[in-house]
């Protein structure tokens, strides 16, 4: 590709504005190492290719695009792509994004998050799909706990799609759902 256009002070590198490309050539995608997400707030990842894993805790449209709110366990990014397919079934899965990475800066161009900006949703690749939601899928059964039907002695939850854990016959057991649990 070539790139011209005028450089100009960015949130958090330089950028080029009133660019034109022209493309020169086909580039191939090499392979990339997965980047965490520690690696990329360092900023050194910023306008390259990476490969980014999380859990899949929200799926937003808006504007032609689809967002994901994607969590690690050191912290939360998000990526982005065009929203050409539906995306809601990965809600509670674990995936692979691969795309650019961009930082995300305050007004004093301190780094507070990551975004990865994907082609298509060919660059999304899932990992470990969503378990099922243990309270409605009535076919769960806890054999450990004699099935749900046994009387449960506590739960605790955490912010929906988050596990859910609870204790009976004093074994736990844990299970995922996205709903809200009302106690008695």
């Amino acid at each position: 590709m070539q790139l011209e256009g005028v450089t100009s002070k960015g949130a958090f590198v330089p950028v080029v504005t009133n660019a034109v490309l022209r493309r020169t050539g086909w580039w191939k995608v090499e392979e990339q190492n997965l980047v965490t997400l520690e690696q990329a707030l360092t900023g050194v990842e910023e306008g390259n290719w990476v490969e980014m894993r999380g859990f899949v805790r929200n799926v937003v449209q808006t504007n032609g695009l689809t967002r994901f709110d994607l969590s690690t366990s050191s912290g939360e990014f998000q990526a982005w792509t065009p929203a050409w397919t539906e995306f809601n079934s990965l809600k509670g899965s674990i995936i692979r994004v691969r795309g650019v990475c961009a930082a995300v800066s305050n007004a004093r161009h301190q780094l507070t998050g990551i975004q990865i900006w994907t082609p298509d949703g060919q660059s999304i690749l899932t990992e470990e799909t969503a378990p099922n939601d243990c309270l409605r899928d009535r076919s769960v059964r806890w054999p450990a706990c004699g099935g749900l039907a046994r009387k449960v002695r506590s739960i605790s939850e955490s912010a929906p799609p988050a596990p859910l854990s609870f204790t009976c016959r004093a074994i736990t057991c844990m299970c995922r759902t996205a709903r809200t649990v009302s106690l008695p």
